[in-house]
């Protein structure tokens, strides 16, 4: 799961299980999605 000793978890009830997520500073997600591919093509009628 990636956790560190010291690092602060959110555990959270979901459906029929329990779910635990890291809480990092954003700060530390910077260059997460670095060369993600943005470019959609968009429905004829929506803006």
């Amino acid at each position: 799961m990636g956790l560190r000793s010291g690092e602060k978890a959110k555990v959270v009830a979901f459906r029929n299980r329990i779910e635990i997520i890291p809480m990092r500073e954003v700060r530390s997600l910077r260059g997460y999605l670095k060369g993600i591919d943005t470019s959609f093509t968009r429905d004829g009628d929506r803006l």
